[in-house]
């Protein structure tokens, strides 16, 4: 397999991305993705995933022998009928479905995001083109000291996929994500920390992710989820809406028995304290 699938005690998954040339996609790396992903959801085990890349790369796009092959074909053609030896879970025996297309990679991007679990990208080197835009689709990013992101799109006469021209502009502003994409520089650790990109830079950034898991495994999962839920909804819907789902998802995590029994452990350890 493209994916290494390992666990980290009983709650937190690493999926370790491990293909040549630098982690590329290509090969059925996008198939074991989503199929991962959908395992994930249905273990109630998995509470956290993290991903990084083997080698000295997180991920770095599109694999450049497919790309080659891919650029004579039509996009929808190379979505549902992906060259020979690279997958991505969407292949369609459907003429019609494929002539009617709209969203292409985009259906990979929202079956990814229907994981109710936290996705910590420990970006471990180079994150570029598709790469870039995995590490984008993340709750949270634990950057090497060393290691570099980039969009790399407009370089290659594309622009951007995976949901990159919606999400980085929610995460560091339109004025700099039209920089960012624009002119494609590298953007080191520090600078994406300072901008809101990164979270964490650590010299270790699987440790630091399996850290920042452990806190989370420690936490609700039924309000982790409906966190999630609410957080990578909001660009959807106007505040109204948004209220609606507040108040719906809080009515039901009101009534479980994880908030009884936080509430029960929170009252008997501040009737102890003073008054």
């Amino acid at each position: 397999m493209d994916l290494e699938i390992s666990r980290i005690g009983r709650h937190i998954a690493l999926w370790r991305l491990n293909r040549p040339r630098h982690n590329a996609f290509g090969g059925t790396l996008l198939r074991d993705l989503i199929e991962a992903s959908r395992a994930a959801q249905q273990d109630d085990d998995i509470r956290v995933v993290i991903t990084t890349g083997a080698g000295r790369s997180y991920a770095v796009g599109a694999d450049i022998d497919n790309l080659t092959e891919m650029s004579r074909l039509s996009m929808n053609t190379s979505f549902h009928r992906p060259p020979s030896g690279s997958e991505n879970g969407y292949n369609s025996p459907s003429a019609l479905v494929e002539a009617l297309e709209e969203q292409g990679i985009g259906h990979w991007t929202r079956e990814w995001l229907r994981l109710d679990k936290p996705l910590i990208a420990a970006i471990n080197g180079p994150a570029a083109g598709g790469g870039f835009c995995l590490a984008l689709l993340h709750d949270l990013r634990v950057m090497a000291p060393d290691a570099f992101l980039t969009p790399g799109f407009t370089s290659l006469g594309l622009a951007p996929e995976l949901g990159a021209s919606w999400l980085l502009p929610r995460l560091v502003g339109q004025s700099r994500a039209t920089e960012l994409l624009l002119f494609n520089p590298r953007i080191s650790a520090e600078e994406g920390l300072r901008t809101g990109l990164v979270h964490r830079i650590a010299d270790d950034p699987v440790e630091e992710a399996v850290a920042m898991a452990e806190q989370l495994c420690a936490r609700s999962p039924l309000a982790i989820a409906a966190t999630l839920r609410l957080l990578r909804s909001s660009g959807d819907h106007p505040l109204s809406a948004q209220l609606v789902r507040e108040y719906r998802l809080q009515q039901a995590l009101w009534e479980s028995e994880e908030f009884r029994a936080e509430v029960a452990t929170l009252a008997a350890r501040l009737s102890g304290g003073p008054r």
